[in-house]
């Protein structure tokens, strides 16, 4: 079985990108679960943007807890340097 690959960052990217589109995000291993849904933040933020940085940095340390706690990881999932925090530019 490959590697998926760092599925924090993906996530993170997707909504980012994507704020207009509802994701669910739900991960299984051993009976315990962690799900993510874009549906129930943005009801809980009323009329904050689900791509705001504040939001977005909430989003990502919860995605990484329950992804750590499901799958007892310590670092491996940490967002990389490289990409903490970097501006998008459009061309």
């Amino acid at each position: 079985m490959k590697p998926l690959g760092n599925i924090a960052d993906t996530v993170m990217t997707l909504i980012a990108g994507n704020p207009q589109v509802d994701f669910h995000f739900s991960c299984t291993k051993e009976g315990k679960n962690y799900s993510l849904d874009t549906r129930e933040i943005r009801s809980a933020l009323e009329e904050v943007p689900i791509n705001s940085s504040e939001v977005l940095s909430a989003i990502r340390s919860d995605l990484l807890e329950g992804l750590q706690a499901l799958f007892d990881l310590q670092t491996s999932m940490q967002p990389s340097r490289k990409t903490r925090n970097v501006p998008l530019q459009r061309r």
